[in-house]
């Protein structure tokens, strides 16, 4: 039997559910809990808190990717190397150049960096949708005629290369996109679902695969109980945010019913169990279209701030207050962005000054590590014929070696003398000192000397790169950028270089840098396998590696249990967080406009939505979505919620607040906050007290007089001092 369960938020949806599944497992029942992969761990967290050891034995929390990895485990199906998204760009990359000469339509593109990304994300989501590339090619057959349209050419053309692609991939990978189709084939042939008791929260949409699974799931298990967002009578409404939520609880149905399972009458919450203030209970209502009273804004603050430094300025003040004045850990409070890479300087430099301890919901991106940049900025300068600006950039890299001073002193003598090119293969001849009154003098050899040797450091690791200016192999290509690495030195140089930072950054670099190591030489390792034969020029393989390494992501571990954590609206799921902060409530920022591009047109989207095939949610839901993060992110606080944007970006461009923050000022004027808070309250220890003195300092004045005197009680007198003489 299938169970739903709707409700908006904080009305107990999850805690229903674990009560049920708690109870089961008490029986010795199997249980499965199935949520997304974000909150899996969480999810771990709290079954084992309710159960305790023993009876948790009977609980699996599971996603669908860990689901599908328990059902290979069973009856196998899972053997084979994994296709990771650089791996699967590349062999994308051969397919395009299998079948190039077959292509028409798509022919002028084939050797795009963006057609190629584009193409990637396309199979992808032929994927998501469970279409084989005969499948599409059969699709053709059935649109809808008309001569002016391009669309079926494209299917055709895609399905070719599809099929060159898939092809690659079979012959020695094994695809995580395609991992649900192969389990649900394996737990339809095999019963796996017999016996258990499915869960599913925290949805709010499926792709065609998982629900296939889902169905199968449905069929064979003794119960399913599936909770999702929303009230059964906004179901079909297209304007509401929890459109893409109800239309899964919907999709689900049918596919049970299909499947000759019993689905009982919806299970629907209406009373809120999470605020505890009554300005959230307010907000969340007003958000999900209610009205609720003005004058109840209790644990509701607005605010609307110069720029976004601002938002994290106060953020920062605030949390320091409810730690220290109301008695909240660091682990009660989440900050949530729509994107947390806008305001993430700022956040870890903030946070830093304030002593918050922070976890950013982020990973890092390998170009911007010293390795990765080295590495490409030597391609770079070997493809263009030994250009002084990559050159610059290799020397001033601390995997390189150089010092500061070394690499400013080459630096100075290429802009004194206008070095490039073949410049770098031959003796530097000319003084240092350039045309100045004294060049020549007595130390100018000396300099040249070591310039010249600053020189061939720099130029002859480069040796093993030149030989694949006219053309190379992906083998070629992976083994000379090895070399380079190694000649260079550039792996002790790293190491050195942190063991060099301060204690408490030297662990956490040395763990980055191991990492990226091993995910450059794993990519190396794919260019040398995937595309050991194939033969290109030296900037096709340079733009393949640009983006394979724009690809792959180092996560972070939490460096202690309590502590703040960040994260973008869409990513994070915090878990009854009792004070969140929301930032850049903008128009355009948050919600954010989504985007809409890819190599299908809407009107073709369309069409290919009336043949059934749907790929991804269409721009209207994409809307709504954004919306509803916005919601989901303010509803999730128990006790405080701060909704705070900013007049004007740090370039100067204005920014308006967003329609839902406009709708929160109208609806509770009481908690808009119009002056900024007192200078004493964003000072809690020496570092915030320098800064207050440095934005406020005028002569005479007690507030400014007053700091001064408490950073010279203890020891930090400089700065009043430094003002005071200006």
């Amino acid at each position: 039997m299938l169970q739903l369960v709707y409700g908006r938020a904080g009305t107990g949806k999850t805690r229903r559910l674990m009560d049920s599944l708690c109870a089961q497992a008490r029986q010795g029942k199997k249980v499965m809990l199935l949520v997304p992969e974000q909150v899996s761990f969480e999810s771990e967290r709290a079954v084992y808190r309710l159960l305790g050891a023993q009876a948790a034995q009977n609980v699996e929390v599971l996603s669908f990717t860990r689901l599908a990895n328990l059902v290979f485990r069973r009856f196998g199906g899972g053997a084979g190397r994994r296709l990771d998204e650089p791996t699967r760009l590349l062999l994308m990359s051969a397919a395009l150049d299998e079948v190039s000469g077959q292509l028409k339509l798509y022919a002028d593109s084939a050797r795009d960096s963006s057609f190629l990304q584009m193409l990637t994300q396309t199979v992808a989501q032929f994927k998501f949708a469970g279409l084989t590339p005969q499948k599409l090619d059969d699709l053709t057959g059935l649109l809808p005629g008309d001569e002016t349209s391009d669309l079926p050419d494209k299917l055709r053309e895609l399905s070719l290369i599809y099929g060159a692609f898939q092809a690659l991939v079979e012959r020695q990978y094994s695809d995580p996109l395609d991992d649900l189709a192969r389990a649900e084939e394996l737990a339809a042939e095999n019963g796996f679902f017999l016996g258990w008791n499915l869960y599913l929260d925290g949805f709010m949409s499926f792709t065609g695969a998982e629900l296939a699974l889902l169905q199968v799931a449905a069929e064979d298990c003794d119960n399913v109980t599936a909770a999702f967002s929303g009230l059964p009578e906004q179901a079909g409404d297209e304007t509401s945010m929890f459109y893409s939520s109800l239309k899964s609880g919907a999709a689900l149905a049918a596919a049970s019913a299909q499947a000759g399972v019993d689905v009982a009458e919806p299970l629907v919450l209406r009373t809120p169990l999470r605020f505890e203030a009554p300005g959230l209970r307010g907000a969340e209502e007003l958000l999900a279209g209610g009205n609720p009273p003005a004058d109840e804004c209790g644990g509701l603050v607005l605010a609307r701030f110069g720029q976004p430094y601002d938002e994290v300025e106060c953020a920062a003040a605030e949390i320091a207050q409810l730690v220290r004045g109301q008695g909240l850990r660091y682990r009660d409070i989440t900050v949530i962005c729509r994107d947390v890479e806008r305001y993430r300087a700022a956040l870890e430099t903030v946070f830093s000054r304030y002593g918050i301890p922070l976890f950013l919901d982020r990973v890092t991106d390998l170009r911007s590590h010293p390795l990765v940049i080295a590495l490409l900025a030597a391609l770079e300068a070997v493809r263009g014929g030994f250009d002084t600006g990559e050159l610059l950039n290799l020397a001033k890299t601390p995997v390189f070696g150089l010092t500061v001073d070394e690499s400013a002193r080459l630096e100075n003598y290429c802009f004194v003398w206008s070095v490039e090119g073949q410049d770098w293969q031959r003796d530097f001849v000319v003084s240092p000192k350039g045309l100045r009154r004294g060049a020549g003098g007595e130390g100018d050899q000396q300099e040249l000397d070591d310039l010249n040797a600053l020189r061939r450091r720099v130029v002859e690791p480069l040796q093993p790169l030149l030989g694949l200016v006219k053309g190379c192999t992906g083998r070629e290509f992976a083994r000379a950028c090895y070399d380079f690495l190694q000649n260079a030195g550039c792996p002790d140089h790293l190491r050195d270089f942190c063991g060099s930072l301060p204690e408490q950054e030297r662990k956490p670099a040395q763990e980055l840098a191991e990492a990226v190591w091993n995910s450059l030489m794993g990519l190396l390792d794919v260019f040398a396998e995937a595309l050991g034969t194939v033969r290109c020029p030296l900037a096709r393989f340079l733009d393949l590696l640009q983006m394979s390494v724009a690809m792959v992501e180092v996560g972070q571990i939490p460096s202690t249990l309590d502590q703040v954590s960040a994260g973008s609206a869409d990513r994070v799921r915090p878990q009854s967080p009792k004070a969140v902060f929301l930032l850049g409530a903008n128009e355009g920022v948050f919600p954010a406009v989504p985007g809409r591009g890819g190599i299908f047109s809407d009107k073709e989207r369309r069409v290919l939505e009336g043949s059934g095939l749907q790929l991804g949610a269409p721009l209207f839901q994409a809307i709504l979505e954004e919306r509803f993060f916005f919601y989901r992110s303010a509803a999730c606080a128990s006790q405080r919620l701060y909704v705070l944007c900013a007049r004007a970006e740090a370039t100067g461009a204005d920014l308006e607040p967003s329609p839902q923050f406009q709708q929160l000022c109208e609806a509770f004027p009481q908690a808009l906050r119009q002056e900024a808070r007192p200078t004493g309250a964003r000072i809690v220890n020496l570092a915030t007290a320098e800064e207050e003195l440095a934005r406020h300092f005028v002569p005479g004045d007690p507030d400014a007089g007053s700091i001064a005197e408490f950073l010279r009680r203890h020891g930090r007198g400089v700065q009043g001092e430094r003002l005071a003489a200006a």
